[in-house]
């Protein structure tokens, strides 16, 4: 075969096998050979049938004159439209169907003859994808157009690419003016330097904040307002590009309703709050009003009115009772109770609620224990709520146990803690189990149950715990008692990092050692005296309420006022009738009980006026609170009115022991060292300060005595000291010991405080003096002396007997300055310190006297003679003597004796009675060696 054979068969054979229709025709358009694929693309037998015919009988008629006529352009101008160039158009079938073509013709020469090659290609699928395209698009672009969302597309510069009219509409542009624009000109200032950052963070990490997440943003207008969005990314790839597309929603009014419904929640909340509070408040003066009359506060009852009045007061506790569960069933139901988790000590909040829930007891024999470790690893709980369960708990168990025993124990499970409230009751029967914690559930649901209840306490309780992540479970046999167990979750705070600060539980678990609650009151019953001369300041502005505790109060007989108000109930202490103690209601108008309070520790400690308070809310949180303004109590609308009478018996008697205390040592001794209680002083406790010592002396005591018997020696000195400690505790003195006639007493805040404070005793003393005369005794003179300097208060002992006490060399210091009066012949000498300590030295008249070396002293101490202890005419003479004394001192001090005799002499002549001259004239004259023999 030649090799033009060879390359003919080759060409052949692509033809036959090439999937194109491939069509050869002259230039008349007369078809001169065709492939096989031309006959399957067009409808024929085979190719041949196609020779010799022209083309246009493959296309529709109104192309197949065009088409001869493309031809003969083509050979007369050399313009080509299709051949050289290639172009889409229709084609027909023999059974006439037309179909989608792309067509490439080009001119082959040969035999001298102009040919022209066509190749075919049914493009049909792809028209029609093309189609399904274009309407896809158009589908999309009707979304994009009709959106309410805005819809942009960023590249991966966070440069808009494109635009719906609803993001236009959302910033307030038109969208064409967004497109080419970085993406961060729709956010505020502080979000737009972030924005490139997140996308070049998730373009290097991979890390997404936005992009497929979602998120809530805050989107800038033209206009510059900024409105709450919530903002969408997906990303697209197109090789090695990224797109994003954000959907972006203003989401204003739901943020708006948002905002509604917090607020609506709030509202619904206090709503709840104060509906408790206005619904307790009647209650309690029903329920203390029935009671009072049925413990003869109006008189004698007949047995019908008791019985009836008993009804009453039943009633309106089971309807207290009843008020609480639906208030809290109603917030569980919704599932608005928002749980306030912090490290809580589950052994105090046991020991608080074992200590009020034993005014339930009554007489019965029973006994409440608190088995749990006071070092119980902490829960990580709402105290308030698991308080309310304990209670529910407790109050159960009490209910049906007649006698034995109610426990409360704990067990550390893996990351929970195990709360057991135990009874010796009666026990629950094996069908009761499976429904006891359900609503309206009891645990006697017969008609003759000795018991009453709403049946919503276990149910709460249990809803309660599951929202701490726990449970509560029961097991219980009849006639052996029952165990209900609380699972609460361990804190990962140990008591260790606990700061003073927060630990709220302390404030409320402290007044447990103090208040015996489950002490009887005594003045329960008409014929009771518990009161008698003790008053009491009832604080409320409900006149029902006030009604009650006055019918109460007076019925143990204590005297009773009454205040409607804060400030009247403020007006009424600050006047010359003291009161014993405080009932004060929290709520009220203007100033709340917890204000009130605290104007009232303002004046009086814990211990002088004891404050109970009257609430209608029991949260730990309040409770916390009325106990940081100061209370010492509070009791829970309503309450029982030997409850009532026990806290305010319980709190009078510990004011008692406190105010005998404080005669042995003083209130503000306490408050040097920190401590509010003389229980809470222990051995070993100090402290150091900067203070004034005074110390004064009776001159001649012994020489006194000797002339008294020892009851007429006793009541004379408690007649001197009586006369002189309101002049100390009056300028804020606090007298730290009397030793026999003597007086050692400290000054914390000012020296001012104590020079004034020892010119006030010196005038109680000329009054008490003029006294003594006219009864024919003869006067006392005392002298002081004032020292200021650092000091270490105290206790010194053992550990079954100590002492307060003041250790410090300027309590020594002021014992001698006393001393000292006595050489000197004057009542009140203070030293240099002292008068360099006076804020206003100018409101005293002083004279520097001498210079002295003191036992126990490396350096002589400067003594100043107060002369305002003296009387009227003395310290007019020592004040016209004052220039030539200030000299002959000084020349004195600088032992140049001669002139200070001189000036002394002159002194002394002026002033023939100033035994201070003649103290130092005696000793001048011994130095200089001039004196008489």
């Amino acid at each position: 075969m030649s090799e033009a054979d060879e390359s003919q068969y080759r060409l052949q054979a692509i033809l036959d096998t090439a999937v194109d229709a491939i069509i050869t025709i002259d230039k008349h358009g007369i078809i001169q050979s065709a492939n096989p694929a031309v006959g399957k693309l067009f409808g024929f037998a085979s190719a041949a049938e196609l020779l010799g015919r022209n083309v246009s009988i493959l296309m529709p008629a109104s192309h197949g004159q065009q088409h001869d006529e493309y031809i003969a352009r083509y050979m007369r101008t050399g313009e080509a439209r299709v051949i050289g160039i290639g172009r889409e158009l229709e084609a027909v079938r023999s059974d006439g169907s037309i179909f989608p073509i792309e067509l490439a013709v080009s001119e082959v020469p040969g035999d001298g003859a102009r040919y022209f090659t066509g190749i075919i290609r049914d493009i049909s699928a792809r028209k029609q994808a093309e189609q399904a395209l274009r309407e896809s698009q158009a589908r999309i672009q009707a979304v994009l157009n009709t959106a309410v969302d805005g819809i942009l597309t960023i590249d991966q510069r966070g440069i808009i690419e494109s635009a719906n009219p609803s993001a236009g509409r959302l910033f307030g542009y038109d969208p064409a003016e967004l497109i080419g624009r970085n993406i961060s000109m729709l956010m505020p200032a502080e979000h737009a330097k972030a924005h490139d950052g997140y996308i070049e963070r998730y373009l290097r990490t991979g890390e997404a904040r936005i992009v497929g997440i979602g998120r809530e943003v805050e989107g800038l207008r033209r206009d510059g307002s900024t409105f709450p969005a919530e903002l969408a990314v997906s990303e697209v790839r197109f090789g090695d590009q990224l797109r994003f597309t954000g959907i972006i929603r203003d989401i204003t009014v739901r943020k708006n309703a948002e905002q509604a419904l917090l607020r609506a929640d709030a509202m619904k909340d206090e709503f709840l709050a104060n509906t408790s509070h206005e619904l307790r408040t009647p209650l309690n003066g029903i329920i203390g009003i029935g009671q009072s009359m049925l413990d003869g506060a109006t008189g004698p009852l007949n047995e019908e009115q008791q019985r009836n009045l008993g009804m009453v007061v039943a009633s309106g506790r089971r309807l207290a009772n009843l008020v609480n569960d639906i208030l809290d069933f109603s917030k569980l139901r919704h599932e608005t109770v928002e749980l306030r988790r912090r490290p809580t000590d589950v052994h105090a909040l046991t020991e608080l609620v074992l200590a009020i829930s034993r005014t339930l007891v009554g007489k019965r024999a029973l006994r409440l224990f608190n088995r749990i470790d006071a070092q119980v690893p902490l829960v990580e709980v709402d105290e308030d709520r698991v308080q309310q369960i304990l209670f529910n708990l407790v109050g159960n168990a009490v209910k049906f146990t007649q006698a034995g025993a109610v426990e409360v124990s704990a067990k550390v499970r893996d990351e929970w803690l195990d709360l057991t409230v135990s009874d010796t009751g009666a026990g629950i029967s094996p069908e009761r189990l499976e429904t006891i914690f359900e609503s309206f559930s009891q645990g006697d649901g017969s008609a003759a149950r000795e018991q009453g209840g709403t049946g919503l306490g276990l149910a709460i309780s249990r809803q309660l715990a599951e929202l701490h992540g726990g449970s509560i479970s029961v097991t219980s046999a009849v006639g052996a008692g029952s165990h209900f167990t609380l699972s609460l979750p361990l804190s990962l705070t140990t008591r260790e990092m606990l700061t003073l600060e927060s630990r709220p539980d302390e404030a409320v678990s402290r007044i447990l050692p103090d208040v015996d609650l489950n002490r009887t009151a005594a003045g329960a019953g008409p014929r009771s005296s518990a009161g008698a001369g003790l008053r009491v300041l009832v604080v409320d502005d409900e006149p029902v309420n006030v009604q009650a505790l006055v019918n109460f109060l007076t019925l143990a007989k204590y005297e009773v006022v009454t205040a409607a108000d804060g400030q009247e109930a403020l007006d009424l202490l600050a006047g010359e009738r003291p009161c014993d103690i405080v009932l004060l209601d929290v709520m009220m108008p203007k100033l709340s009980g917890f204000d009130v309070c605290q104007r009232i520790r303002e004046h009086y400690s814990p211990a002088e006026l004891p404050v109970i308070l009257l609430t209608a809310k029991n949260r730990v949180s309040d409770l916390v609170m009325g106990f940081g303004v100061g209370a010492n109590d509070y009791l829970t609308k309503p309450f029982a009115s030997d409850e009532l009478l026990a806290r305010v018996s319980v709190h009078l008697e510990l004011a008692k022991i406190s105010d005998s205390y404080s005669r042995f040592v003083p209130r503000q001794f306490l408050e040097q060292l920190g401590k509010e209680r003389i229980v809470d002083v222990a051995l070993g406790d100090q402290v150091q300060r900067e203070m004034t010592v005074l110390f004064s002396d009776i001159r001649n005591f012994t020489q006194m005595s000797e002339g008294m018997s020892p009851a007429e020696t006793f009541g004379f000195v408690n007649q001197y000291l009586g006369a002189m400690e309101p002049a100390i505790s009056g300028h804020g003195g606090v007298i730290d010991k009397f030793v026999g006639d003597a007086v050692m007493a400290l000054f914390p805040h000012r020296a001012d405080d104590a020079v004034q404070g020892a010119l006030d005793m010196i005038r109680r003393l000329e009054a008490w003096n003029a006294q003594r005369v006219d009864r024919r005794e003869p006067p006392v003179k005392i002298g002081i002396g004032l020292h200021t300097g650092s000091l270490m208060l105290g206790t010194v002992g053992a550990r079954d007997r100590m002492d307060t006490t003041v250790i410090s060399d300027a309590v020594n210091l002021a014992s001698r300055v006393e001393g000292l009066t006595k050489t000197y012949r004057v009542p009140l000498i203070i030293t240099e310190a002292t008068f360099l300590a006076l804020n206003n030295p100018a409101d005293i008249s002083v004279r520097r006297i001498d210079q002295v070396l003191v036992q126990g002293k490396s350096q002589p101490v400067v003594l100043y003679e107060v002369l305002d202890a003296c009387d009227l005419p003395a310290r007019q003479a020592k004040q016209r003597a004052l220039a030539d004394f200030e000299k002959g001192e000084a020349l004195y001090e600088a032992r140049d004796f001669s002139g200070a005799i001189r000036y002394l002499e002159r002194a002394l002549a002026r002033n023939p009675s100033d035994t201070v001259v003649e103290v130092l004239l005696e000793r001048a004259h011994r130095f200089s060696g001039t004196a008489e023999e």
